[in-house]
């Protein structure tokens, strides 16, 4: 704190006061929440981007659910206790997001299988 002492009245602006400014929330609601709400529609009406965005965040689900399940696995190891309850929702959680993922990560690899002309695979 003392390395900033020219700033005067801009270093309250800086610090924002003490009090937490909440990013990580600030880009879920802004930015994760309506595209995947946008990736639903883009989905339902089968749309292109719809499957590319459902890859995105069919990835970002398991590697979220993953992040959850190790820190409630860390907060275990430090405190002793395990938390049952969430870490059976997120245990259930990261396998359902996985078995999604691969549904529709192979999807698109059969899509793009079929889009390959059979003369191209007879001289492979």
């Amino acid at each position: 704190m003392a390395s900033w002492p020219r700033l005067g009245p801009l270093y309250r602006l800086f610090v924002l006061l003490g009090t937490p400014t909440l990013a990580v929330q600030a880009l879920d609601l802004g930015l994760v929440a309506p595209l995947s709400l946008g990736t639903a529609v883009l989905m339902w009406r089968r749309r292109p981007a719809g499957h590319l965005l459902a890859a995105l965040f069919s990835v970002k689900a398991v590697t979220m659910a993953g992040a959850i399940l190790a820190m409630l696995i860390s907060a275990w190891m430090v405190e002793r206790r395990l938390e049952v309850v969430p870490f059976a929702i997120f245990v259930a959680v990261t396998v359902f997001a996985g078995w999604l993922a691969v549904r529709v990560l192979r999807s698109a690899a059969l899509r793009d299988a079929s889009l390959v002309p059979r003369e191209a695979l007879q001289g492979a």
